[in-house]
């Protein structure tokens, strides 16, 4: 009796996958025309039940993450917009990393003078932070835009094209 309940569970939580799907959950009998009655019952697929989950959840996930991805990416450009509209919210964090790298101290020798590039540095290494802060989440919307055409479409994804050789 208990393989009868959770059966009757996993055929409960797969119709509205297979509703999705367009895919029938009961294979038709193959003597049975269409509209004519059989007494036989019909055996439930249970690898197609199995799949039709697999690839339900599959969906909620890439949906999850594209979600995810695109909250922090706009999350990103709003705080790089702020920092383009006010340049001086971005002076505690290039102070802070200059004293990480010890900033007063990177100088290199032109004609006979030192001079001191240790702040240019670290406004470099702020705006390679940015940069690596703002892939991140582009990465897993295109990580999660894969997945979703993977599992919705049932065909592989496309490879990428290839660079552009100009």
């Amino acid at each position: 009796m208990e393989n009868a309940a959770g059966l009757a569970a996993i055929v409960h939580l797969a119709l509205p996958f297979c509703a999705l799907m367009n895919q029938p959950l009961v294979p038709r009998h193959p003597s049975g025309a269409a509209g004519e009655l059989t007494t036989e019952t019909p055996s439930v697929d249970l690898l197609r039940i199995g799949g039709l989950l697999f690839r339900g959840v599959g969906i909620s996930v890439a949906l999850v993450l594209l979600l995810y991805g695109a909250y922090h990416a706009i999350d990103v450009f709003v705080q790089v917009g702020r920092l383009l509209k006010d340049p001086s919210q971005g002076a505690p964090a290039v102070d802070s990393l200059a004293e990480i790298i010890d900033a007063p101290h990177l100088k290199f020798l032109l004609n006979g003078q030192d001079v001191g590039v240790g702040r240019t540095v670290a406004v470099i290494l702020l705006g390679m932070g940015y940069l690596l802060w703002a892939w991140i989440p582009l990465a897993i919307i295109g990580a999660a835009g894969k997945l979703l055409h993977l599992l919705a479409g049932g065909r592989p994804a496309p490879p990428p094209p290839p660079p552009r050789r100009d």
